[in-house]
């Protein structure tokens, strides 16, 4: 794509479109619109927020636990040599 001379970008280009603060104040201007539009339809996601209320807990619980414990199991199995999944079932039953 070719650049266009100067002299032939518009008076409105030049001073609105090429202008900084005029690119901010509409960046702004469409992030407080789609604020406005959320909150008009924000009955339709509250049966999503309430789903993944039930649902979301038990994952990060599971994966901070994952977290936690992956590098006991991993000393237990590189170290001790123990099955992976005697491993696992001796730190569960630790826990």
């Amino acid at each position: 794509m070719r650049e266009t001379p100067e002299k032939n970008k518009s008076w409105f280009y030049k001073w609105f479109l090429n202008n900084q603060l005029t690119v901010i104040l509409i960046n702004i201007f469409l992030v407080f619109l789609i604020i406005f539009l959320f909150s008009k339809i924000s009955f339709v996601f509250q049966p999503v927020g309430q789903i993944l209320g039930i649902i979301m807990p038990p994952v990060i619980l599971a994966l901070v636990l994952y977290y936690l414990i992956n590098p006991l199991i991993n000393v237990l199995e590189n170290k001790l040599h123990v099955n992976r999944i005697i491993s696992i079932a001796f730190v569960f039953i630790i826990i």
